[in-house]
C-alpha cells in the first residue's frame, strides 16, 4: 500500500497482501499512517470496491507504485522475496527527494528540517540551564511560525505547478464546439 500526502508529497509505504479485507487494510492504515498523521479530511483510491466507502478512500497512486517497484527491484535478492526488508529504507530515500511540484522534500515539509543522513557520531546534546526555559519556549514559537511558512509556500508552489500543467495540457487541446 503506498499511501500520499497531497499537500506534502510526503508517502508511506506499507507492505500488504493483494487480497485484503477492509478490516485488514484499516489495521494497516492506522498501524501505519494514521498514527503518524491523524485521519485525513480526505482520502482518494485507485484501487477498487476494498476502498469505495466515504470513510475508506486511500491515497494510492500506480505512480507512486511504479516509483515503488522501480527503487526495490535495486536491492531485493534474485528470488524478489525480501522486498518487505527494503520498505523502511525506500520511504525514507522518497521522503526525503524535493518534489518538483512544492520545491521542498515531504520530509522536510512535515518536520520544518532535514533528516540526519550520516552514520557519524550524533552531535552532542547541551545541557540546558533552567534560564534557558524561556529561549526554549521561544525556540518553540519560532518552529510553529516556521511551519506556517512552509505550509504557505507548499500551497504556493503546488497551485503554481498545477497551473503550469493546466497550461500544458491546454496547448494541445482545441476548444469545444457546441453541437
Amino acid at each position: 500500500m503506498v499511501v500520499v500526502d497531497r499537500l506534502s508529497k510526503d508517502r508511506h509505504f506499507t507492505p500488504c497482501r493483494t487480497k485484503m479485507k477492509a478490516y485488514d487494510l484499516a489495521m494497516l492504515f492506522v498501524r501505519d499512517i494514521w498514527k503518524l498523521h491523524g485521519l485525513p479530511d480526505s482520502i482518494v483510491s485507485d484501487r477498487g470496491p476494498l476502498f469505495v466507502s466515504e470513510f475508506w478512500k486511500a491515497v494510492c497512486h500506480q505512480n507512486a507504485n511504479a516509483f515503488l517497484e522501480q527503487y526495490l527491484r535495486q536491492y531485493v535478492n534474485f528470488a524478489q522475496d525480501d522486498w518487505d526488508e527494503w520498505l523502511p529504507l525506500a520511504e525514507f530515500a522518497a521522503r526525503n527527494v524535493i518534489n518538483d511540484s512544492t520545491g521542498m522534500s515531504p520530509f522536510f515539509a512535515n518536520t520544518g528540517y532535514h533528516p540526519r543522513m550520516s552514520f557519524g557520531p550524533p552531535r552532542a546534546i547541551p545541557h540546558k540551564a533552567p534560564k534557558e526555559l524561556t529561549e526554549r519556549c521561544n525556540q518553540g514559537n519560532k518552529f510553529a511560525s516556521k511551519m506556517h511558512q512552509i505550509t504557505d509556500l507548499l500551497r504556493t508552489n503546488l497551485l503554481s505547478a498545477q497551473a503550469s500543467q493546466e497550461r500544458l495540457a491546454n496547448t494541445t487541446r482545441s476548444p469545444a464546439h457546441a453541437t
